[in-house]
């Protein structure tokens, strides 16, 4: 023990000098010391308890030895080791924290908000960045997939696809509603007509599409079957373009419609099914101008006659309103351009790039119906292309049906869209008594305006 006394600089007792604590040039007794400072756990400096920063481990340390080896947590405070938080933006996060708020994407392995990334239900989690650079979803089950790892169906809209997914679609004969295969032409000229059938009531069964589809394409691919969501429990069966001789002659159009039968479908009877006829544009013409004065005299001709279009349709006019309305009657050039741009569920739509389509007739399982409306949409198309603008505004619904035949001439009695003496004069293959027989029969079933399916 010395024998010189000092006063202590936070209590100012007097103490033995050997017995003093000295902190930069103070002196202090130990009682002092204690309350005022610790020694840091990392360097062994004496710092002022109030300065000193409690580690993870429960130890104090001066502000460089923490800020070394912590940080804390920027929404709960928790003080962590650096090596154990997890950072987003500059900031540390505990683990209970960061996991609420962020994921880590596959990819980079970078931190992502939860708002900001890309998930899928097989547990991928991947940020925005990756996934513009190099990834794809699956069109149809959601998949996050590489670009090295995608499918394409080129007739599906260039729908991209998982393997799974691509490899059902293969196998799948109902296609979805924007599958569009590379047409096949059948038939000579450039009159093509392509068929959209809508069938209902027998469901939306792959055997029941595939069974349809065989007897369909026997000898040639001549239809395919679509998913239409206007259908309760339905199908749309689609035709490859073929002029109106070869959907006569050689597309098996009754044994199609006989199968659907058998399998439960109706059209007609279903109310909701429409039968929609694609004409080729370059049936119109050679180049844009001929096309559009043509297509303009075609739409003349469905205002014009808009009464006996309404009879041959089937269709009520709430159901026209609803699925083919029409532009109203004016002068060609007018309705032209009220067509242009208008959308899609007007009676002859022209918002397809390569046709037209005529959506006025409801749906029909009877094999004559069929024909008569093709060899209607055909001769209203040939009507517009060889008359002349200023003839067909002149143009009568008695000149318009002149000398037409077959089938066409028969469903044209049964509406009252044609006298049945007209008929007789014009058929010199067949007795005469025969045919009146025939016209009577056709008249009596018209009377309940009713069709088998």
């Amino acid at each position: 023990m010395s024998d010189e006394l000092i006063l202590c600089a936070e209590c100012e007792i007097e103490i033995d000098f050997d017995e003093a604590y000295e902190v930069n040039g103070d002196y202090f007794c130990e009682d002092c010391y204690n309350d005022l400072f610790v020694i840091c756990y990392g360097c062994n400096e004496v710092i002022y308890r109030d300065e000193a920063n409690e580690g993870a481990n429960g130890k104090l340390y001066c502000n460089d030895c923490w800020c070394e080896r912590f940080t804390s947590c920027v929404v709960c405070n928790e003080i962590l080791y650096q090596e154990d938080a997890y950072y987003y933006d500059g900031e540390g996060y505990c683990p209970d924290c960061f996991n609420e708020r962020f994921a880590i994407c596959d990819v980079c392995g970078e931190a992502v908000p939860y708002d900001e990334v890309l998930t899928d239900d097989y547990g991928t989690q991947i940020c925005e960045d990756c996934f513009n650079e190099s990834y794809y979803r699956c069109s149809d089950c959601g998949r996050i997939i590489h670009s090295d790892y995608t499918y394409m169906n080129e007739d599906d809209d260039d729908e991209i696809y998982c393997r799974n997914c691509y490899e059902e679609h293969r196998s799948r004969v109902i296609h979805s509603y924007n599958y569009k295969p590379s047409p096949i032409f059948y038939g000579e000229g450039s009159l093509f007509l392509g068929v959209e059938l809508e069938i209902d009531g027998g469901g939306e069964y792959q055997d029941k599409a595939e069974a349809i589809l065989d007897v369909g394409n026997e000898d040639n691919e001549y239809i395919y079957i679509k998913h239409d969501g206007s259908l309760s429990r339905g199908l749309e069966i689609v035709s490859h373009p073929a002029t109106l001789e070869y959907h006569i002659n050689y597309i098996p159009w009754k044994q199609i419609m006989e199968k659907a039968k058998k399998l439960g479908y109706t059209s007609h009877d279903n109310g909701n099914c429409g039968l929609h006829v694609h004409v080729s544009r370059k049936a119109f013409g050679k180049n844009e101008d001929e096309q559009d004065t043509n297509i303009m005299k075609l739409l003349f001709l469905v205002e014009r006659f808009w009464d006996q279009m309404v009879k041959f349709s089937r269709r009520t006019n709430s159901q026209l309103d609803r699925w083919a309305k029409r532009y109203g009657l004016a002068k060609p050039e007018e309705i032209l351009e009220r067509a242009k741009g208008s959308g899609r569920y007007y009676a002859i739509n022209l918002e397809n790039n390569n046709t037209i389509e005529i959506r006025l007739f409801r749906g029909t399982l009877k094999y004559t119906t069929f024909i008569a409306t093709l060899q209607f949409v055909e001769r209203l198309v040939k009507m517009a292309i060889n008359t002349p603008v200023n003839e067909i505004q002149e143009l009568t619904w008695e000149k318009f049906i002149e000398g037409v035949s077959g089938e066409l001439k028969a469903y044209l009695i049964t509406r009252h869209l044609k006298e049945a003496d007209q008929i007789i004069p014009e058929l010199d293959e067949r007795d005469a008594e025969e045919i009146r027989k025939f016209v009577n029969q056709l008249l009596d079933a018209s009377a309940s305006d009713l069709e088998v399916a």
